[in-house]
């Protein structure tokens, strides 16, 4: 459940090491054949299989986004009943959520925000939980920038986790 955010979010301290001095976050354009100069610009896939769904990372290769998801997607669903469709994964690049996210992350030296990552609806998330668990980062989580570690940035979840956990089995997700 939540198995992005989680990754992202749910230790208190977890850092996210990025490498670019870009302050202003990619335009929303990131589907596979999109220009690109990083990752970071490019949007994940999502497989739908019968029974659940995956996410598939992109990669920026000579200037363009691609994901693997041709062959990655029918193998990923072969033990989920099957495969079904392959599309852009549902994200909120472009909100004023994740914009307000990005914008924070963009304070810490070095820091750079990929929003195809930290602004995606998971598999099992709506997408007004998504944006009320963005919104309580950014306005009640604990922000820091470690000192001396140029390019990191970690929330500490002061109970955002939960309160987008509750909203999502109250969406019936």
């Amino acid at each position: 459940m939540h198995s992005r955010r989680l990754l992202a979010f749910a230790s208190a301290l977890a850092l996210a090491a990025c490498s670019s001095t870009s302050a202003s976050p990619p335009a929303p354009t990131g589907a596979s054949g999109s220009p690109c100069t990083t990752t970071d610009q490019c949007d994940w896939d999502r497989c739908t299989c019968v029974h659940g769904a995956q996410d598939i990372p992109p990669t920026c290769i000579s200037g363009v986004c691609t994901t693997d998801s041709a062959s990655v997607c029918p193998k990923g669903c072969a033990t989920a009943g099957g495969f079904v469709s392959v599309a852009p994964a549902p994200n909120l690049v472009g909100s004023p959520e994740c914009d307000a996210l990005c914008n924070k992350v963009a304070t810490c030296p070095g820091a750079r925000c990929n929003p195809y990552y930290y602004c995606s609806i998971g598999t099992d998330q709506s997408e007004s939980c998504t944006r009320a668990f963005l919104a309580c980062q950014v306005q009640t989580e604990m922000f820091t920038c470690p000192p001396g570690e140029n390019g990191t940035w970690s929330f500490t979840d002061v109970g955002c986790e939960a309160q987008v956990m509750q909203c999502d089995v109250d969406a019936g997700k």
